[in-house]
């Protein structure tokens, strides 16, 4: 993703912004009033601020930082006037004067999804109202029957099952942080487990610890002494986790251009081998494997990593998907292209399994299911609503 500009006379294009990082977005360029120069947002493994001077496109400034929670239209720039630009990135706003290279944080907390201005040169945004989520539990296979509704007074971001009985997992955000707590429903008791600045999302549980993933960086969490320690390399993008069945190790899928690795991470040594090519998904079984291709083809291997047979289950991983494996029962939670949600259980042991749909779930739904999967919280993201506003000179709005 890359910016060119185009010469409406000669109709001839040529390249202005380069980047050598794979996966490196441009985005967001907003030209300057006096039309000399041209502010951009790249993203790459962060985000970067960027404003180039156009006569000979060199780079003047330059502001990276972490990708956050931050969506991509959390992040706009827009011209104050020739001099000074306004930066929102999640709840905050810079002013960053290109001349001195002063940058002043501005006293505001709001989320905006956009910026512009009309022809009088008024500013304007839209701005983005406080977020929530609904949370329930239903008993399976009724997928539409609530059993339990769950309420917060906090914003809570997450709330999951946990493998002890009677505990689930909540996570909640703050104004500048995300905590982990222990949450037990039947007293209301939380108890912290951890607290970051970035958000995270677990992904995997054992007595002593508990799997996140942070940026598409896999961490684990030492329950007993809340030390947190990176199992992924800074460069790896990794989505799916899962402790190997003796629980001294770690497996967990990266994708590198075009093609998906499985890994492995010693926990007594700290190191990782790569065991495995073609499958997006690994999950420990008895003494065997369950594995995915990309394509979303389930099958069984051998303690070898050698192929046994397919499974009767296919997911379409292009679509919203979650796939647990709970004991001896693959669920797999689908959203399918007519916007409805379907259920799947195997039975890995015989063969049997289970369908179920439902066309009354929202298509921004998730799932945590309990260890058997008789349960599930399912989780229903609210829609984005946006209110058009007018932006004062000292950045108030009205």
């Amino acid at each position: 993703g890359l910016y060119y500009f185009f010469d409406l006379e000669k109709r001839s294009l040529e390249q202005f912004t380069y980047s050598s990082k794979q996966g490196s977005v441009d985005f967001g360029a907003v030209l300057s009033p006096d039309k000399k120069h041209l502010a951009l947002i790249r993203r790459d493994s962060v985000y970067h601020i960027q404003i180039y001077r156009i006569a000979d496109k060199k780079l003047l400034i330059e502001e990276s930082f972490s990708q956050n929670a931050l969506g991509a239209d959390e992040l706009n720039l827009m011209w104050i006037n020739q001099e000074e630009l306004l930066v929102n990135y999640g709840h905050k706003l810079k002013q960053l004067n290109i001349e001195t290279g002063a940058a002043t944080l501005l006293p505001l907390s709001e989320r905006f999804t956009g910026f512009g201005r009309d022809i009088a040169g008024n500013m304007f945004g839209l701005l983005l109202k406080p977020q929530g989520k609904d949370f329930y539990q239903i008993q399976l296979p009724d997928l539409d029957t609530v059993q339990r509704y769950f309420s917060f007074e906090e914003q809570v971001v997450s709330l999951t099952y946990s493998d002890e009985v009677g505990r689930l997992w909540l996570v909640e955000e703050n104004k500048d942080s995300f905590s982990l707590y222990s949450f037990f429903p039947a007293t209301g008791e939380k108890k912290l487990i951890l607290q970051s600045e970035e958000v995270f999302t677990l992904i995997a549980e054992e007595p002593d610890y508990v799997l996140l993933l942070q940026k598409n960086q896999l961490r684990l969490l030492e329950l007993q002494s809340g030390e947190l320690n990176h199992i992924s390399y800074e460069n790896q993008q990794v989505w799916t986790a899962a402790p190997s069945s003796d629980k001294s190790k770690v497996i967990f899928t990266e994708k590198i251009g075009n093609e998906w690795l499985v890994n492995l991470f010693d926990r007594q040594t700290k190191t990782q081998i790569r065991i495995l090519k073609g499958y997006r998904l690994l999950l420990p079984w008895r003494d065997s494997y369950i594995a995915a291709d990309p394509k979303g083809q389930f099958y069984l291997l051998d303690p070898d990593f050698h192929l046994v047979k397919s499974l009767p289950l296919k997911v379409n991983f292009e679509l919203r998907h979650q796939v647990n494996l709970l004991g001896d029962k693959l669920v797999s939670a689908n959203l399918k292209t007519d916007s409805n949600w379907s259920l799947m259980t195997l039975e890995l042991l015989t063969g049997n399994s289970e369908s179920q749909f439902s066309t009354s779930l929202p298509i921004k739904s998730s799932f945590s299911f309990n260890n058997d999967g008789t349960k599930s919280i399912v989780t229903i993201e609210n829609e984005h609503i946006n209110q058009l506003v007018k932006i004062g000179y000292n950045f108030s709005y009205n």
